[in-house]
């Protein structure tokens, strides 16, 4: 069954994208449709941010057929985000830059000569520097982890004390370090040598402030102000402390057990401190804005209309099964959307809820669960879990585990976010007191049930299996993860 315009939702900003979809005109026809489909349930599909509008098109035309096959009229919610490109572009060019790399070995050498001293005796720690592993030792730890091993592996992290930071010393130490390495200078001259004015860019990004580097602006503005016409002025003393903010946070990252592994957590402060808007979070806050934006007031917001549309369903005398499915950040729009369920449609509606590697915070979802737990009948999760997301790379050597990661790590306002769709919130002891949110979304009913998890690779029967090995693939290279997924919307849970 080809995929059918008027099932599609085609949005871009909230808003109904006209050039790629019928509007409001089409979700009206469907769901006059669905008041006299042949088919006693209803599933609604929205995909997840790695998604571009001709993925969302092939995927919603594969599950068309599937759906209608297992006896269900499916609706499309289709959106263009762009985080794919800024992981197939973006990513690796930071990765490559001689300045990315230079701070990655220096943040390293000193990550594990803090690491060492803390292993030192008490009497011995209080005074001594910062003993560093000479450079090519780093690099070849380094290039170690970005093939699979793991970094500093005679070091045992997890031992750090709670209270371990970096001393004043050892910040006065890093610094001057900092400012007497050549090789930062002469890198970081040539990028303020290159300067010029960021310019806005779609969906709120910022292209960079110099032509050699996706640095961020304001961290430009810091260490290299332009200066029209002249050769550009470096400040290697704003430099310094930028990169001993980065070690200071990887120490209490380490210290709190909040860490995602040493080498993703050192890329990932790199990141947060240097790169963060074209690292994609200016992308991934305004996709978040963009769910906002599709439940606004004005006739063109797409889940508005979706909601009006249901209503009239229900108030009309037809009530179908409902599934709400989310992938990925997919999940921001089902969490938004059944809050909106609950403030307007009458006391009798409960839906059904599929996450697959939700990529919502704890935050998001128990704020939905707060207002709406009682709409919600059922709820199942797959997911790859924790060691298949610690092996998914998404953007080669720079960051070799998964999406989800790196939207914990990086994108969110705080690193090591909670996310949903991550094994490790659930289980690491870590999180088992301090963590509301996560506390609460435990709790809910339906998530205490024996199956309502399944993390890669679990096989339970029919439902209940998972077999996802990528963020991105469990339509196209999943098919227990796709057969369980279908079983539900088939017969529910």
């Amino acid at each position: 069954m080809a995929i059918a315009p008027d099932n599609c939702i085609v949005l871009s900003a909230g808003k109904f994208d006209l050039a790629n979809g019928a509007g409001s005109a089409g979700i009206e026809r469907e769901f006059k449709f669905l008041k006299t489909a042949p088919f006693p349930s209803v599933t609604i599909y929205f995909h997840g941010g790695l998604v571009d509008l001709a993925s969302g098109e092939s995927h919603a035309s594969m599950l068309n057929t599937f759906f209608a096959a297992d006896q269900s009229s499916p609706v499309f919610l289709i959106w263009e985000t762009g985080i794919k490109e800024v992981v197939k572009q973006n990513l690796p060019a930071i990765f490559n830059e001689a300045i990315f790399q230079r701070i990655l070995r220096r943040v390293a050498q000193f990550v594990k000569g803090k690491l060492d001293k803390s292993l030192l005796p008490a009497v011995t720690r209080g005074i001594s520097p910062l003993q560093l592993m000479r450079e090519d030792q780093i690099q070849a730890e380094l290039n170690a982890a970005q093939t699979g091993r793991v970094m500093f592996a005679q070091t045992p992290v997890a031992q750090f004390a709670p209270a371990e930071t970096l001393t004043p010393a050892e910040r006065t130490q890093i610094e001057i370090e900092i400012q007497d390495d050549l090789q930062l200078q002469i890198q970081a001259q040539h990028i303020a040598n290159s300067r010029e004015a960021p310019i806005a860019a779609a969906k709120g990004a910022i292209v960079p402030g110099a032509t050699v580097t996706l640095m961020d602006p304001d961290v430009l503005d810091d260490i290299a102000p332009a200066q029209p016409g002249a050769k550009g002025v470096l400040s290697v003393v704003t430099l310094a402390a930028h990169i001993v903010k980065v070690v200071a946070r990887v120490i209490e990252r380490f210290a709190r057990h909040r860490d995602h592994g040493t080498y993703l957590t050192i890329n990932e402060e790199i990141l947060r401190e240097f790169y963060v808007g074209n690292a994609g979070k200016f992308i991934w806050d305004g996709i978040k804005k963009e769910v906002d934006q599709a439940f606004g007031t004005t006739a063109d917001c797409g889940g508005a209309s979706l909601v009006n549309q249901i209503r009239a369903l229900w108030t009309g005398g037809v009530k179908p099964r409902i599934t709400l499915i989310g992938h990925s950040a997919g999940s921001i729009y089902v969490s938004q959307l059944l809050k909106e369920l609950d403030a307007k449609m009458p006391a009798d509606l409960k839906v059904d809820v599929v996450f697959i590697a939700p990529a919502c915070t704890f935050t998001v979802f128990a704020d939905a669960l707060k207002q709406a737990t009682g709409r919600i009948a059922h709820l199942h999760i797959f997911g790859m879990g924790d060691p298949l997301e610690m092996e998914n790379a998404i953007a080669g050597p720079l960051y070799p585990a998964s999406l989800l990661y790196f939207v914990s790590g990086v994108l969110e306002n705080e690193s090591d976010e909670p996310i949903l769709g991550m094994q490790r919130f659930y289980t690491f002891p870590v999180y088992t007191a301090g963590f509301p949110n996560i506390a609460s979304v435990k709790a809910f009913a339906p998530l205490t049930l024996p199956l309502a998890f399944g993390w890669a690779d679990f096989t339970q029967g029919p439902g209940a299996n998972c077999d996802m090995h990528s963020h991105g693939g469990w339509i196209t290279d999943a098919p227990r993860t796709l057969e369980s997924v279908r079983e539900i919307v088939r017969i529910g849970f």
